[in-house]
């Protein structure tokens, strides 16, 4: 399992229900890696995204009674994850937020694949946790007119 995320440099990922920066370039990069495989989210995040994302399974935890549709999971247990990643087990899987389902899944995380904004948004509110236990294995820089932007891969040391 991965994870997929922008931050700043204290790891923040959303302010006022909000990702906190969008960057062009990461937007394509998610399409390539996301695409034809599983993204796990939680509502919130869904409902920030507005629509079912196509060419991918999308597994979306929620407390609510909501019908799947076609590509489209509704879950609310880390067991009916896994049920769907079974059924589905020549793609990857790819968490991409909100804060609360990256915590509920952190130890099952094997790869963080990071854009990181170097920058740190005020009033940022949700966090991701440190990449303790996590070495950086790759880093790269993304072009982007207002920020310098990283692309980084982490790998859990065994």
């Amino acid at each position: 399992m991965k994870l997929l995320i922008l931050v700043d440099n204290k790891n923040a990922i959303a302010k006022n229900g909000e990702q906190i920066l969008f960057v062009d370039n990461d937007l394509q990069m998610f399409k390539k890696y996301t695409t034809n495989n599983i993204i796990v989210m939680g509502s919130k995040t869904f409902y920030a995204i507005g629509r079912q994302l196509p060419n991918r399974i999308s597994v979306v935890f929620t407390h609510l009674k909501v019908e799947d549709k076609e590509d489209l999971f509704y879950v609310d247990s880390i067991k009916k994850l896994d049920d769907i990643i079974k059924k589905y087990s020549d793609k990857e899987v790819f968490v991409i937020g909100g804060a609360a389902i990256i915590k509920l899944l952190w130890d099952r995380i094997d790869e963080l694949i990071v854009t990181r904004v170097d920058t740190v948004v005020e009033g940022a509110d949700k966090f991701i946790p440190d990449f303790d236990g996590f070495k950086l294995v790759g880093k790269s820089e993304i072009e982007d007119p207002n920020y310098k932007v990283y692309h980084e891969i982490w790998k859990r040391e065994k």
